[in-house]
C-alpha cells in the first residue's frame, strides 16, 4: 500500500473514532446511514428513546425495519437526497421496541470519506413526541371548543 494510501485511511479511521465518540455523549438523537440506508450509527439518546440498542440495529435498513409504511417513500427520498449533497430538514415518526411512536425533527446531511466521496448520511435531530403531543391536544381542544360555541350559538335568537 502506497504511503498516500495509508495516510487517507488512518484519517478515516480517526474520523471514525471521533465521529463514535460524538455520538456516545451528544445528548440528541443521531443516526448514520449508508447508501443503501442501513444503519451505521445510532446514538446512545437513541437508545434510550427507542428502547433499541445499537447492536440491534446496525446493518439493519432505517426504512425497512423501523419506518411505518405511510412514511417509507419520503424517508427514502430525504436519505437520497442527502447522498446527492442536498442538506434536508423533516420530520417522521419512528417506533420504538416497545411499540410507542416517537417523532424526530432531523437533519440530514452527506458523509463524506476522507478522500471527498459521499459516502453515507447522518442524520440529527431532536426528539419532538411530546410537543407533538401537546400540540395535537391543543387542536383538539380548539376544535371541540369551536364545535361547542356553534352548538351555543344555534339557539340564540338576535334581538
Amino acid at each position: 500500500m502506497r504511503a498516500d494510501k495509508l495516510v487517507v485511511v488512518g484519517a478515516e479511521l480517526s474520523l471514525q473514532h471521533e465521529m463514535t465518540q460524538l455520538f456516545n455523549t451528544v445528548n440528541a438523537p443521531i443516526f448514520g446511514t449508508d447508501a443503501e440506508a442501513n444503519v451505521n450509527e445510532w446514538s446512545q439518546k437513541l437508545e434510550e428513546i427507542t428502547g433499541f440498542d445499537m447492536k440491534e440495529v446496525i446493518g439493519g435498513c432505517i426504512v425497512a425495519d423501523f419506518i411505518t409504511d405511510d412514511y417509507k417513500a419520503l424517508v427514502s427520498e430525504v436519505l437520497a437526497q442527502a447522498l446527492k449533497d442536498e442538506q434536508t430538514n423533516w420530520e417522521f415518526p419512528l417506533f420504538a421496541k416497545h411499540g410507542a411512536r416517537v417523532d424526530l425533527l432531523l437533519n440530514a446531511v452527506a458523509r463524506s470519506s476522507a478522500a471527498g466521496q459521499i459516502v453515507a448520511v447522518i442524520n440529527v435531530g431532536q426528539n419532538i413526541t411530546e410537543l407533538n403531543e401537546e400540540r395535537f391536544k391543543l387542536q383538539k381542544e380548539r376544535k371541540e371548543a369551536a364545535f361547542a360555541g356553534m352548538d351555543l350559538g344555534a339557539g340564540v335568537k338576535s334581538a
